[in-house]
């Protein structure tokens, strides 16, 4: 799977969904790996650790730029994988330092819920085979300061990581 997917990737890229597919399966092989060596939160970690990069890198462009609404856009759209992200380390509760990072990304997801993503009715697809929801049009009402509230937070929860 590695392999082609690697050989693959740029085919990957320019499909959101294949490439969120090829994603979960390398997770889910990793998450299984992981776990056959006695390494059972590692994989969550990793994934809270490249989402927290990836956070950072956006919200630190975005202090920048404070002009460029489609940054700020794709940085507020991060909110359902911020659930999504508590949603799976919330499984490793009993791990202190996972408590820790869940706490954080819990206050985290405070400052997201200051907004709404708002989706046309008419413009939302469910493919239930694949478990994806789709919107071609939607509308977001948050405010910069939100933004850089959380691009604040992401700078101190990434501090805490990068010790």
């Amino acid at each position: 799977l590695y392999s082609d997917v690697l050989l693959n990737l740029e085919k990957y890229v320019v499909n959101k969904d294949s490439l969120a597919r090829i994603s979960a399966r390398i997770y889910q092989r990793t998450d299984q790996y992981l776990k056959e060596k006695g390494e059972k939160s590692s994989a969550a970690m990793i994934l809270m650790g490249g989402w927290i990069e990836g956070m950072y890198i956006a919200t630190q462009i975005y202090e920048r730029d404070q002009g460029n609404i489609k940054l700020l856009e794709n940085i507020a759209e991060q909110k359902y994988s911020l659930n999504s992200l508590i949603s799976l380390m919330s499984n490793y509760y009993g791990d202190k330092e996972m408590t820790e990072y869940l706490l954080m990304l819990k206050n985290l997801r405070r400052s997201f819920n200051k907004f709404q993503i708002y989706y046309k009715m008419d413009e939302v697809s469910v493919d239930t085979v694949h478990k994806v929801i789709s919107a071609d049009k939607y509308f977001i009402d948050v405010q910069p300061e939100t933004i850089l509230e959380i691009s604040s937070k992401i700078s101190s929860l990434r501090g805490r990581i990068v010790r």
